[in-house]
């Protein structure tokens, strides 16, 4: 093993956290890390921590398509194409004293994504939580699916049978957005990685090496009249606006970030967004954003902040795409790793406008959506992942500073992934996002 190699994090745990229309810069991240990479998301992050909304971005992302098990059911670009218009279901405000939403609109909106899919029906391994009204020492209502990375073992908390349609109702019941769904209700805002962080850790090696990623939206920071109301008003906007707008969830947000600090050192990645009431042209921080102007302004700053740090963006994606290759090669058998690798697309990463100029349209590109399934068969295994493993090398890591062997065997070119230019992966993505 080279030393490059050597030196990859083992395993990577990665937080989908919550925060309603917000939830759309995690998708328009994702999409970089796919076309990035040329690899699927629930390949590049297979275990999973996630809440409220971003339980509702990974369900399509890491549920198996009806037609083709060895492909999620969505990639990240068509999940960008459509979430403002999920997200547009959302109630309009908030029901402050007598909450009469209704969760219809939402629940039609996402039955066809969601459909009769299960717990135990996730390709990679997952954990998200609601909270039980009640229920005292036990009103943290976990569901779960954990992958043992060394053998394939399959443990489960809560009933593997749940529906992820039942998981998505009570995890975005949001008080007041919406009633309590069968007792439970969406507190994403006040959860702790702790005990997730611990259980996927327990599924790897004692010894192994983390990466902590958390896809973050947008914050609020500075907010001096927040800071001013705490102080003039005293109890009463402690109670409404900071215990349960802001202060519990800042405290929260801070304390899973220290944790992750502690445990996994330097090898954490926060993409949260950090914004001021200076910042122009700023997204609202509000869960409920149901405007296409406030999808678009979540778009125009998410990729301006990945222009500003490409650098540390491509290393991430260079980083996740090598550790998922080296456990294809390493250990192919494994799970969460018996899913095909996506052919690659013939549209680099964009957000161009569609023909009508609605900056919120979906593209009209029909580009084949087909898979490389036969990676995976077992005929043929070796060559393959040797021909992907020389390819991602020759390709996908020009910009990580890797070079290959001077006597390495070079795949033939049918069994390279060829991308449309020869222009570097990390320079073809920087130029679109100029």
């Amino acid at each position: 093993m080279d030393t490059k190699t050597s030196l990859l994090p083992d395993f990577a745990i990665a937080h989908f956290p919550g925060g309603g229309g917000r939830g759309y810069a995690q998708v328009i991240t994702e999409v970089f890390l796919e076309d990035h990479t040329n690899l699927s998301i629930h390949q590049l992050l297979p275990n999973i921590i996630a809440g409220s909304v971003g339980f509702l971005i990974t369900a399509p992302l890491y549920l198996p398509h009806p037609d083709d098990p060895n492909r999620p059911l969505l990639t990240a670009q068509e999940l960008c194409n459509i979430f403002p218009s999920i997200a547009s279901n959302l109630p309009k405000k908030a029901g402050l004293f007598l909450n009469r939403n209704d969760r219809t609109p939402l629940e039609q909106a996402l039955l066809p994504y969601l459909g009769d899919y299960k717990l135990k029906d996730f390709i990679g391994s997952i954990h998200t939580t609601s909270h039980g009204i009640g229920r005292g020492s036990e009103s943290c209502v976990r569901y779960a699916k954990y992958i043992d990375s060394r053998n394939g073992k399959i443990e489960y908390l809560g009933d593997p049978e749940t529906t992820v349609m039942d998981i998505a109702l009570a995890g975005t019941a949001l008080p007041p957005v919406f009633r309590p769904h069968k007792g439970q209700i969406d507190l994403a805002f006040s959860n702790s990685i702790a005990v997730p962080v611990e259980r996927f850790r327990q599924i790897h090696d004692s010894d192994a090496k983390g990466l902590y990623i958390r896809l973050g939206n947008f914050r609020m920071s500075q907010d001096q009249k927040h800071h001013r109301d705490l102080e003039v008003y005293g109890h009463f906007v402690q109670s409404l606006k900071a215990a349960v707008g802001r202060a519990i969830s800042d405290h929260t947000y801070s304390q899973n970030i220290q944790l992750a600090e502690t445990i996994f050192k330097e090898n954490v990645y926060n993409l949260e967004q950090e914004i001021t009431p200076q910042t122009p042209n700023a997204p609202s921080t509000s869960a409920i954003l149901t405007t296409n102007e406030q999808f678009k302004r979540i778009k125009e700053m998410t990729l301006s902040n990945i222009h500003k740090n490409f650098s540390m963006y491509a290393q991430l994606a260079d980083t996740l795409g090598e550790m998922a290759i080296r456990r294809m090669n390493v250990n192919p058998d494994a799970s969460f790793s018996n899913y095909s690798i996506k052919a690659v697309r013939t549209k680099p990463f964009t957000f161009q406008p569609a023909a009508n100029d609605d900056p919120l349209s979906p593209s009209e590109n029909k580009e084949d959506k087909a898979v490389l399934s036969e990676v995976f068969m077992k005929a043929g295994r070796s060559r393959v992942i040797g021909a992907l493993m020389g390819a991602w090398q020759a390709l996908g890591l020009a910009s990580f500073g890797h070079q290959l062997p001077a006597n390495a065997n070079q795949p033939t070119p049918s069994d390279q992934i060829q991308r449309s230019t020869t222009r570097p992966p990390s320079q073809e993505i920087a130029n679109d996002l100029k």
